[in-house]
């Protein structure tokens, strides 16, 4: 991720009241449509303003990609700005996003405080800038995503702060719970837009009693929706997963071999 500084300068009226509105405006935008990350900071300066924001990608603001909501606070606001984008440097503590010009395949996945995309490339393992993904129907841009996103982030937020509440804990480990049905619903769809096998990852608790068996003296997961075994599959380096290819779903490898495998 980069951090990159949107620079609001050279005032060509009279500055509105509302001006900061306007730009906070434009901020949500672009977040929902995937084209900066949820954490800015807006900053006053003489006849202007300057704004730090995490980026996917160096090429995240440019306006080819913009949604039509982010289109027309950028126009609203260059009526009233010159606006300049400089690229500060690389968040020396973020994941590097995904630049491979031909996926296998990809998964969904996400946890409390996460902020990348939601979506993973399963050949390089790298998050996928969401802006370079086709919005889902009925959508102008990506918000439905960043939206399940932070609802899913909240649960498991209030889950682990609330001592491992009922509720929110079946919300996340039950594969046909609200919310998971709503993930698996966007991961079909994404699948069906890009023509990828896109994988929903359910969400691991091992105190939940997850299934587990063996397959050729291996240990694999029985996935929750077909009772059947899962495939181990190594897509890259350090990146694998149980997968079921019938449910689309994933799952992530236990770190140390299950006490109830049979």
């Amino acid at each position: 991720m980069l951090i990159q500084m949107i620079e609001f300068k050279d005032c060509k009226n009279q500055i509105q009241t509302d001006v900061e509105d306007k730009i906070v405006h434009f901020i949500c935008c672009l977040r929902n449509n995937g084209q900066v990350l949820s954490e800015y900071l807006l900053v006053r300066i003489e006849n202007g303003y300057k704004l730090y924001v995490e980026t996917p990608k160096a090429d995240s603001l440019e306006s080819c990609f913009d949604s039509k909501y982010v289109k027309k606070y950028r126009e609203i606001l260059s009526e009233i700005f010159t606006i300049t984008v400089t690229q500060i440097g690389v968040n020396a503590v973020s994941r590097e996003y995904c630049s491979c010009g031909t996926k296998t395949s990809i998964e969904m996945q996400t946890f409390a405080n996460d902020i990348d995309s939601v979506f993973t490339c399963c050949t390089c393992g790298k998050p996928i800038a969401l802006y370079e993904l086709p919005y889902l129907d009925r959508q102008d841009d990506h918000w439905a995503i960043v939206n399940w996103q932070e609802t899913f982030c909240a649960t498991d937020t209030l889950w682990l702060d609330s001592l491992s509440d009922r509720f929110t804990g079946n919300q996340l480990v039950k594969v046909n719970s609200a919310l998971n049905k709503n993930g698996r619903e966007i991961a079909n769809e994404m699948s069906q837009k890009t023509g990828l096998k896109c994988y929903y990852n359910i969400f691991d608790d091992l105190t939940k009693k997850v299934k587990f068996t063996k397959v050729n003296n291996k240990t694999v997961r029985i996935c929750p929706s077909c009772d059947k075994a899962m495939l181990h599959v190594k897509f890259c380096n350090n990146y694998e997963r149980y997968v079921c290819d019938s449910c689309m779903l994933s799952s992530d490898i236990p770190k140390i071999e299950p006490l109830n495998a049979k």
